[in-house]
């Protein structure tokens, strides 16, 4: 029983490692839940596989890390410093919306028009709904 207790708590500790090792692993939440910080997706990693669970639809949606190029034509679009956009981290989430989540530090946000004034480090982009800031839970 000791054992299987111990196994248990190396293999918690181990995924709360990687879940607060990347920035785009987690729960993530926004300002328009209809229940105040009501998780919107769950971002999950596994080796190279994304998973997001998009709570509202209860679908589970593939992802992927945004390349360098796609990063520089999306700032691009949004009339951003170009030079901003090799400091963030995007996540493309492949269902209908082909939504976008993104992780860009405040010191770089900072100098972005349209992030300047976000409080969260992270935000959501999909051509329906357009840009909107969201924050990952318990961070």
């Amino acid at each position: 029983m000791n054992r299987l207790l111990t196994v248990f708590c190396l293999w918690a500790f181990a995924g709360g490692v990687s879940a607060g090792t990347d920035p785009l692993v987690g729960s993530f939440t926004h300002d328009f839940t209809r229940i105040k910080n009501d998780s919107v997706w769950t971002v999950k990693k596994t080796g190279s596989v994304w998973k997001v669970r998009v709570h509202g639809s209860n679908e589970i949606a593939g992802a992927r890390l945004v390349s360098d190029s796609e990063k520089a034509a999306f700032w691009e679009q949004m009339w951003w410093p170009a030079d901003k956009a090799k400091d963030a981290q995007c996540l493309r989430i492949e269902e209908q919306s082909q939504g976008m989540m993104c992780y860009v530090r405040g010191s770089t946000r900072a100098g972005i028009g349209g992030l300047s004034k976000h409080k969260s480090d992270y935000f959501y982009f999909d051509a329906m709904g357009g840009l909107m800031e969201i924050r990952r839970k318990g961070a």
